[in-house]
């Protein structure tokens, strides 16, 4: 099964290579690294959501669906989950659809912060359950 965490550790390795391979491409290498941390916790926040929060949606769901789930929670943890989600979806689009993203490097940077809170949230989440 793969491990979505993966696509954030991409997005970290894509953010701090210094590699000459990868010169002249540094504004699709950041907009990647937002992409891939977003879908890095899209897909960690899902899995969770369907399997210990019951959420009932197909994996394929709409992502307004899983992020509207996580803000309407009683629970000011899934709630902070679903708007830091959202704000990296919107950061997401704007790297994937946009002709023009202005400093990709911060976006991406910011991206990354923000990923990693949903990630440690989420595991910090899964320990509660389990206790």
């Amino acid at each position: 099964m793969f491990d979505w965490e993966d696509y954030f550790k991409l997005a970290k390795l894509l953010c701090e290579s210094k590699s000459a391979d990868l010169s002249g491409v540094e504004d699709a290498r950041f907009r990647s690294a937002a992409s891939r941390a977003y879908f890095s916790t899209y897909c960690l926040a899902r899995n969770m959501a369907k399997h210990y929060l019951n959420f009932n949606s197909d994996l394929r769901a709409n992502h307004a669906a899983l992020i509207a789930f996580y803000k309407r929670s009683r629970d000011r943890k899934l709630q902070q989950i679903g708007l830091w989600l959202e704000r990296l979806r919107g950061w997401r689009n704007k790297c994937d659809y946009d002709d023009h993203v202005e400093n990709a490097a911060k976006l991406a940077a910011s991206s990354l912060h923000v990923a990693q809170r949903i990630i440690d949230s989420l595991k910090q989440i899964q320990v509660a359950l389990y206790h």
